[in-house]
């Protein structure tokens, strides 16, 4: 990793964590919803019928696709989306500017 986390501040390292968890979740669920995917193809095949336990229907929503939003005069402020606009955004929309101006995908959040 070329980033030194040691000289990130607390509310950084709490952002950088948050982000990766989601996608995390994201990647996990997506294998997940493979391999059952896959189970129901074979079981198909074969004339059998399968109930997957505990089965989770997809509720992707514009919020939920791992996006962020980044403050273009400082890159260090990020909001995923989630509780209170911050004061950076709401100011720039205020002043007319569009806020999917500034959408990010966690990829490139956790890269950088």
């Amino acid at each position: 990793m070329n980033n030194d986390l040691t000289k990130k501040s607390e509310a950084e390292l709490e952002e950088l964590a948050t982000m990766a968890a989601t996608l995390l979740k994201e990647r996990r669920d997506s294998r997940r919803n493979t391999a059952i995917a896959q189970i129901k193809e074979i079981a198909a095949a074969a004339n059998i019928t399968v109930t997957i336990k505990g089965e989770r229907k997809s509720k992707q929503s514009a919020e939920a696709t791992g996006k962020i939003y980044q403050n273009p005069d400082d890159p260090n402020q990020q909001w995923s989306g989630k509780g209170f606009e911050p004061k950076w955004l709401r100011a720039l929309v205020k002043s007319g500017r569009n806020r999917d101006e500034f959408l990010v995908a966690i990829e490139q959040q956790i890269a950088a």
